[in-house]
């Protein structure tokens, strides 16, 4: 990944509204540029949901180059905490480590009861709880009700720092 240009650079090219998330390119003193692009959006949103654009040539996510230009220094990685990725507004924003940022994912699409981190044995004929935790996965129970699975898991998150979005 390369390196993003410094916060001076950034607030030179761009403008940032923390209420509405927006990029936009600033005025260049250069007609056939203003005419194009001043003042429109400076990123476009991708088919996963990110917004993405180009500064110099070199493509980067919007979001990381918000929290430079918000913060000065560029992040390990940023989450969007409503798990709306073209969502850039700054109270959604935060500085995540991975581990962090996995503690605050939406239920996948695959997922079949509905519930992060719970699932039905067809072995067992029970529902399982489980959670990762420092890169192992830790079996919560089985269970005969699926309300006492979520339970589990729902407590096993909070112990282990979970966001409270996770799962939604």
């Amino acid at each position: 990944m390369k390196p993003l240009p410094s916060k001076q650079v950034l607030w030179n090219l761009l403008d940032y509204d923390p209420d509405s998330g927006e990029l936009t390119w600033k005025p260049r003193n250069e007609p056939a540029w203003d005419a194009r692009y001043a003042g429109k959006s400076a990123f476009t949103s991708t088919a996963q949901g990110y917004k993405v654009g180009t500064i110099y040539g070199i493509h980067y996510a919007a979001h990381r180059v918000i929290w430079v230009m918000m913060t000065g220094k560029e992040p390990v990685e940023v989450d969007h905490e409503d798990h709306n990725r073209s969502n850039n507004k700054w109270k959604n924003l935060r500085e995540a480590t991975p581990l962090i940022n996995s503690q605050n994912q939406k239920t996948p699409k695959t997922n079949t009861s509905g519930y992060i981190g719970v699932s039905w044995s067809k072995k067992k004929q029970k529902w399982i709880a489980t959670i990762n935790h420092q890169q192992k996965q830790i079996l919560l129970g089985a269970f005969d009700d699926i309300h006492e699975a979520v339970k589990a898991r729902k407590t096993a998150e909070q112990f282990y720092g979970y966001h409270v979005n996770h799962g939604k």
